[in-house]
């Protein structure tokens, strides 16, 4: 099973990896700079990615 899911991972490219990563940051501050974040749009974006960030560790 590793075996598969090794080589299943290994034909992605890594750009794409990137690309997808980069959709919840662009998500977010479209969100905060329309204003459809909160009151704090800049404390809510920090908790936001942060909270991204240790979903992507974890």
């Amino acid at each position: 099973m590793l075996t598969i899911i090794h080589s299943a991972t290994r034909r992605v490219p890594i750009w794409s990896v990137y690309l997808l990563l980069t959709v919840p940051s662009v998500y977010y501050f479209y969100l905060a700079a329309t204003g459809m974040l909160s009151v704090e749009p800049i404390k809510a974006l920090e908790h936001k990615l942060g909270e991204f960030g240790l979903q992507l560790i974890v």
